[in-house]
């Protein structure tokens, strides 16, 4: 049998995602079968059903902004609508003490001021400012996304961390992730 020596094997792959300790990694359309697969999943990862809820509803959350925010979407037959293109991951560090639930897709590079302000933001409230700005949010219909970045902060109780990496002169892959602690049973 012969070797292939340019890091593409099964094998390869199945290295970094135990030298990273990936539990999920999910790439292509978000699609409501897709988000209940990955919820199947993450029931079988967390100690307690506190953790259980946190990492759902933060995974629910970040699908949600794929869908609203990816440059590259497609029609899903399953949702009969347009829905978005990227990647979902779920983490853990080698002690098991923490998630880190993160997804990446395309933006158009004149969304990124607006997302990195949104972003920076949400991370420098309190939980009280938190509380009362989701509470507005549900006032403002038009600022709907906003909404689901809070539900993350608040649910995960942690910042979130992002990136924009560039892809071509119109487009940037977009990083979001966050911690999720683990809850002792």
């Amino acid at each position: 049998m012969s070797q292939q020596n340019n890091n593409d094997t099964p094998y390869d792959f199945y290295k970094l995602v135990e030298e990273h300790h990936i539990l999920l990694a999910f790439q292509g359309m978000m699609t409501t079968d897709v988000l209940t697969m990955m919820g199947r999943n993450v029931k079988e990862q967390a100690e307690s059903d506190i953790t259980r809820r946190r990492i759902f509803s933060v995974m629910v959350e970040l699908v949600q902004n794929i869908n609203l925010y990816s440059a590259e979407k497609d029609y899903s037959e399953s949702d009969k609508k347009m829905v978005g293109k990227g990647i979902v991951i779920i983490a853990t560090n080698h002690d098991k003490s923490a998630f880190t639930v993160g997804s990446g897709n395309t933006v158009k590079n004149e969304q990124i001021d607006y997302l990195k302000q949104k972003l920076d933001y949400i991370n420098q409230l309190d939980n009280e400012q938190l509380r009362g700005y989701f509470r507005q949010q549900l006032r403002t219909p038009e600022d709907q996304d906003s909404k689901g970045l809070v539900g993350i902060i608040r649910k995960a109780k942690n910042p979130l961390r992002y990136e924009f990496l560039p892809t071509d002169n119109e487009h940037s892959f977009f990083i979001l992730t966050v911690q999720i602690n683990q809850e002792k049973k």
